[in-house]
């Protein structure tokens, strides 16, 4: 009869039929955008994740050299930059990263004043 529902056929609950006709739809849509957009862009990222702070850490504690190809990339998408010339200057900052972290803590955080009224703290750097 008009209306009825055949033994084979199921029940959908609103919630599921939004799933399937609206959330998985538009799910797969950003998915494909996401990777069509991205994909080009997969070796530039490698490159800029060498600027990373823990990157840049690993590379400073007399970590491993950097790899032969790095910045490659970055040289092929920007033509201004000369990928050798970063990769000396990447290697040089490395290098003086420590020195520059350890000289911004200071060895005292308040000196200790004769006057007890005075609420001024000072910084003290060597």
């Amino acid at each position: 009869m008009a209306g009825e529902i055949a033994m084979d056929e199921t029940v959908m609950l609103a919630s599921e039929r939004y799933k399937t006709t609206v959330y998985f739809v538009v799910l797969d849509t950003i998915i494909n955008a996401i990777s069509t957009r991205f994909c080009e862009a997969k070796e530039i990222l490698k490159d800029l994740s060498l600027l990373s702070p823990q990157r840049i850490l690993f590379y400073s504690n007399n970590g491993p050299e950097l790899p032969e190809d790095a910045f490659e990339d970055i040289g092929k998408w920007l033509p201004s930059i000369d990928p050798s010339n970063l990769g000396t200057e990447y290697y040089m900052f490395t290098k003086s990263l420590q020195g520059l972290l350890d000289g911004l803590v200071p060895n005292k955080l308040h000196q200790i004043e004769n006057n007890p009224l005075d609420n001024e703290s000072i910084l003290i750097y060597d």
